[in-house]
């Protein structure tokens, strides 16, 4: 999978003769190593810029901001549907805290019985969990309305 922002930045720096170093300074990072680890993170795709930062980081690359949020969401996208895709060769439903599984349900769960059980798991341990489903769906336990919200 081929993600844009990476691309994006190699050809800004490229075109504008720009080094990591300098790109990092004039984003305005005062702890260097700090600042050169995140943008090889975000040359990898390993992770994206807070969105704090988009700003310093389309100063400093003399782009628009636009630009680089249009690489970011169209990222995000391709790394979802990779997932999504992914995740659809797994048949089992999965409970999770974070990005800790706390339950593995057994094939032949019912989409409403494993809701019924992301509901229980939330209550019992008063936390925020969620429920990974094989379709590709997410559903969310919020503990503070005692409500189930599903995505995708």
């Amino acid at each position: 999978m081929k993600l844009q922002l990476p691309e994006l930045l190699r050809r800004a720096m490229t075109a504008r003769c720009l080094g990591r170093l300098e790109i990092v300074r004039r984003m305005g990072y005062r702890n260097t190593s700090k600042g050169l680890r995140r943008l090889d993170d975000w040359m990898r795709g390993s992770s994206r810029p807070d969105p704090r930062l988009v700003g310093a980081l389309a100063r400093a690359l003399e782009i628009s901001e636009s630009e680089i949020r249009r690489c970011i969401v169209a990222d995000r996208q391709a790394i979802c549907d990779e997932e999504r895709k992914e995740r659809a060769k797994n048949p089992y439903f999965y409970v999770y805290w974070k990005w800790l599984p706390l339950r593995k349900l057994l094939p032949g769960t019912t989409e409403a019985e494993a809701i019924e059980v992301l509901r229980q798991t939330g209550r019992k341990c008063g936390i925020k969990v969620s429920l990974d489903m094989p379709s590709g769906k997410i559903a969310t336990y919020f503990p503070d309305s005692d409500r189930v919200v599903v995505c995708g």
